[in-house]
């Protein structure tokens, strides 16, 4: 698409052209080019780029494999990490969390949206294809808080799973976000290990879910799925808003293709209206619909009632993909979600 795609408006309607493109920022933490190197950043963009970020939750969390092309050696070989290795015989190899990414998306009317900010494991040059040089970049929101062992938490008294976690966070210096996590530990309680441990034994003793998101906040969810409202907007995918094709069904649930999201979050409904097949130009209230000939097989019951697509209502993610390009022909710029039931949500086909 070399950085032009169609984009949407608060009223869902694709409406005209923006120029889109990639605002990538490396922070270089303090000692990581020698023991008197201090802090700084580089800030690239209009470079050709090819961006995979993937949110899972839980331990695997928020992570990016980034391509860049159009680098400076110097900027290459400044930026350059070697993956985080135990090692004693190889003293070239850097301490995590030195360095940080983050990854926006921008355009030419909107303000930046933050879609990625985490440690980086391994940034390197790749000659392979020279004299098309690139810089490859791996990177994980939750790198920092699995780095190293923590001074472990001990509880005289009972306290709850949620106190926990926000110990935890504090220590980290991170904003903790509570959804609903209950379950109190007994007095004595005690948890150990890397602060990322810690987070999983609390949230799992009590089979809740967590995750950190790009602007680094932890979010903590009990056993109760998510449901709509609390005066949070859910997000509309349809054929207005750029859903692409069909939805899919598969072992864990729908999945479904858009047109960049940045709107949609982790374990937070969406609301599918993937429209169903039928007669073309029939319009209902929840996409094409079938005629009464088509009978209950069909997308229409046997006196003309339309019926909704199996796929339509509340849909929680899991998992988010969002593969973004710039400076490149015909180059992706969608999200692709899988996704499960929302608790208590039904269609309205009979």
């Amino acid at each position: 698409m070399a950085g032009t795609v169609f984009t949407s408006t608060s009223g869902g309607v694709l409406q005209g052209f923006r120029r889109k493109g990639l605002r990538v920022t490396f922070t270089v933490g303090s000692g990581s080019l020698g023991p008197d190197a201090t802090m700084d950043s580089v800030v690239l963009e209009n470079h050709r780029c090819h961006a995979t970020i993937t949110q899972e939750g839980m331990r695997t969390g928020l992570r990016c494999e980034l391509t860049l092309e159009g680098m400076e050696m110097a900027e290459m070989n400044r930026l350059s990490m070697l993956a985080p290795t135990i090692t004693l015989a190889n003293s070239t190899v850097r301490g995590l969390a030195q360095n940080s990414l983050t990854v926006e998306v921008v355009d030419n009317i909107s303000p930046p949206e933050l879609v990625f900010s985490g440690q980086v494991l391994e940034s390197f040059a790749d000659y392979g294809k020279a004299p098309e040089v690139t810089f490859q970049v791996r990177a994980q929101a939750n790198a920092g808080l699995g780095a190293a062992q923590a001074a472990p938490l001990s509880y005289p008294q009972p306290v709850a799973a949620a106190q926990v976690v926000a110990d935890i966070a504090a220590r980290a210096g991170v904003r903790c976000a509570d959804h609903g996590l209950k379950g109190t530990f007994g007095a004595g309680y005690t948890t150990h290990g890397t602060l990322l441990d810690m987070v999983e034994r609390a949230v799992g003793a009590f089979h809740g879910a967590f995750m950190r998101d790009a602007a680094g906040t932890l979010h903590v969810w009990g056993t109760e799925a998510p449901k709509a409202g609390g005066g949070a907007p859910v997000p509309l995918l349809n054929a207005a808003s750029g859903l692409l094709g069909y939805p899919s069904y598969t072992a864990s649930g729908l999945q479904v293709r858009s047109l960049f999201r940045g709107d949609v979050e982790w374990w937070q409904p969406i609301n599918v209206q993937g429209g169903g097949l039928g007669t073309p130009g029939t319009q209902g209230a929840h996409g094409l619909v079938g005629n009464a000939s088509q009978g209950a097989a069909g997308w229409a019951g046997g006196q003309g009632a339309v019926r909704a697509p199996p796929w339509n209502g509340l849909w929680v993610p899991w998992k988010i993909t969002h593969e973004l390009t710039t400076e490149i022909k015909d180059g992706p710029w969608f999200t692709t979600l899988e996704a499960q039931r929302a608790e208590g949500s039904v269609n309205n086909a009979q």
